[in-house]
């Protein structure tokens, strides 16, 4: 892996004076660091700037490196650095008050301001500030955390933690128990037996023994790949019961959780008494194995309410708390072959924010994630925040082989011969109003005598987006009129046959998306929709498999550059590097040259040469 600072070069503190240098080139080159992740770069020139000139450079990019830079500086203090932590820590606060101020200033509230919020809720915690990581904690649940479902619990996890050593041991079971109540807003797994543990915790301290044993069992039963925290629990529930004995004639526990202690016990047990290290780590994937199949092997409805009085819904209900758009799109067909096997209706709780992909779609129900209730009122729960298909993608990696359509529909209980013969392909619905409206757009234009290619220029990923899509913009520019969603021009400039669209809302983009001739899309929302409207699609790939992705998709040519580098793909995600340069952008992407994009785009319309102009 190639040393960032040979790129960039090594951080010195003599540079040249701030004030020689526009206050724009400096923007620029600030954001030009943090983009590529060089977090010590930026904070040694935002460090070097007086406080007031630091508001006008106060880019959510730079404020998210230079928090980094900061902490980052803070762990390698050595024991006993007592005034320069204290120095360290008054400049991060300041970074997290700023890149606050800035994010409600533009009311955008991105993830990294809520990485940076826990990060900070941590320091104060270290630092016995307790009731300041209290008040962080809160802010970032006012400001909109549960939007980030990975992030989320864990900011409830800091505000216990610091209610319980203020001693407000009810507010901080009232914390916890609302996110054990509706663990289908959890997408991290390993937040769960933390949040078990710290309950348990709660459960001790208000002489509650009986929960505590309860939540013992709970702990052994979740799935995750913390072999120590198994072991933990183990040894807990055997200390509870009083030894090996006691614990298997308990009638506290079922036969089912007993042989599941048994299993723990004894390959864990093996593992810590084998004498040879390689036995011990294949008698702990032994574990983790035994705890995957019996989490994932079969499905039974999850989070049901153990009473069997209780009334419930007769409805099937589908829980997913995070996106993507494209996730969505792919979870369609699988909701579909779920509907014609049920006669009871499907219930999808999503967030707000991505109803709209649901439009006219008549197999789901939707409704507020964030809404209080209890999923396991209704007669069937499929939890896909627990992503089926994250799972198997992280397990086969990189020779990921089956794509998220089987995955998620597996994830909803499809499988054998329905799973083979379902309808594979997405489903959204494009009104007759937005036609109209689309037909419009295309008439006052003067675009629809034209071969229109769509474009979406940019992801909501760093690592799957093209450097160069303006290259390619242009290249198909020469041969069509291309239409952008997004932007890729500087301000000022543009293409006389190129139209860029922003601010239009996810149904008008996808209705003027439907009305192109071919749209060339990098692995996001885009190529999944011309999936569900059977457009012709270039897919533009690198780190993930578009052959993979495209599976189903018959009028889809993928590009990529596997032929350059065969490390494609590699299946990493936005916080793991490329591990070519170290960097946020994938090497593999910029190897993509605008002219097979336009080749794959002619292949794909062979049959309108009319309408393509020749080009140059």
């Amino acid at each position: 892996m190639r040393d960032p600072a040979l790129i960039v070069g090594p951080v010195r503190r003599s540079r040249p004076p701030l004030e020689d240098r526009s206050a724009e080139s400096t923007s620029v080159h600030l954001r030009h660091l943090a983009f590529h992740g060089h977090a010590e770069h930026v904070l040694a020139i935002f460090e070097a700037m007086p406080s007031a000139d630091r508001l006008q450079h106060a880019d959510p990019g730079v404020l998210r490196q230079a928090a980094v830079g900061v902490l980052a500086r803070m762990r390698r203090l050595p024991p006993g650095s007592a005034d320069e932590l204290r120095r360290e820590r008054e400049l991060l606060e300041s970074v997290v008050q700023l890149f606050v101020a800035e994010c409600r200033r533009r009311d955008v509230f991105p993830r990294d301001l809520f990485r940076t919020l826990l990060e900070w809720s941590d320091d104060l915690l270290s630092a016995s500030r307790l009731s300041d990581a209290v008040d962080a904690c809160h802010q970032a649940l006012t400001l909109g955390v549960r939007a980030f479902p990975e992030i989320a619990p864990w900011i409830h996890l800091r505000l216990a933690r610091a209610q319980m050593l203020l001693g407000e041991l009810d507010a901080a079971e009232s914390t916890l128990l609302d996110m054990h109540r509706r663990l289908d807003r959890v997408a991290d797994r390993d937040a769960v037996p933390a949040l078990l543990e710290a309950l348990g915790m709660v459960a001790l301290q208000t002489r509650r023994a009986a929960f505590f044993k309860e939540l013992l069992v709970e702990r052994l039963r979740a799935f995750h790949t913390n072999a120590d925290e198994r072991w933990t629990v183990v040894n807990l529930m055997r200390g509870a019961n009083r030894g090996v004995a006691r614990l298997l004639v308990s009638r506290e526990l079922s036969a089912a959780d007993k042989f599941l202690w048994l299993t723990h016990w004894a390959l864990l047990g093996g593992a810590r008494h084998a004498g040879w290290s390689p036995i011990a780590r294949l008698l702990e994937k032994c574990d983790n194995g035994s705890a995957y199949v019996r989490q994932y092997g079969t499905h039974t409805p999850g989070g049901r309410d153990a009473s069997r009085d209780r009334p419930t819904i007769d409805a099937t209900l589908v829980t997913r708390a995070m996106g993507g758009i494209g996730d969505f799109l792919m979870m369609t067909p699988g909701l579909h072959a779920l509907r014609t096997m049920r006669s009871r209706p499907i219930v999808l709780a999503i967030p707000r924010r991505f109803f709209p992909i649901f439009d006219g779609n008549d197999d789901v129900e939707v409704r507020d994630i964030e809404e209080d209730f209890d999923p396991g009122a209704y007669a069937e729960w499929f939890n896909l925040t627990d992503c089926p298909a994250a799972r198997v993608e992280s397990r086969t990696a990189p020779a990921v082989a089956t794509n998220r359509i089987t995955l998620f529909a597996r994830g909803l209980g499809i499988t054998g011969g329905r799973l083979r013969t379902m309808d594979r392909r997405p489903r959204y619905v494009v009104s007759e109003t937005e036609v109209k409206w689309r037909d419009r757009f295309f008439a006052d234009r003067q675009i629809r005598s034209r071969f229109v290619v769509g474009v979406q220029a940019r992801t909501d990923e760093t690592y799957r987006d093209l450097p160069h899509m303006r290259q390619v913009v242009e290249a198909l520019a020469r041969h069509a009129s291309v239409i952008v969603f997004g932007t890729v021009f500087p301000e000022g400039t543009g293409h006389p046959d190129v139209t860029e669209i922003v601010g239009l809302d996810l149904r008008q983009s996808f209705a003027l998306a439907g009305g192109c001739d071919v749209l060339v899309t990098p692995d996001s929302a885009f190529f999944h929709l011309a999936g569900a409207l059977d457009l012709p699609c270039v897919g533009l790939f690198g780190p993930t498999d578009g052959r993979v992705r495209g599976q189903d998709y018959p009028r889809a040519r993928i590009v990529d550059a596997r032929k350059m580098l065969p490390c494609v793909p590699c299946w990493r995600n936005e916080v793991t590097p490329c591990a070519l340069t170290g960097l946020r952008l994938s090497a593999c992407l910029g190897e993509i040259a605008p002219a097979d994009v336009v080749a794959a785009m002619r292949e794909m319309t062979a049959g309108a040469p009319s309408r393509l102009r020749p080009g140059g």
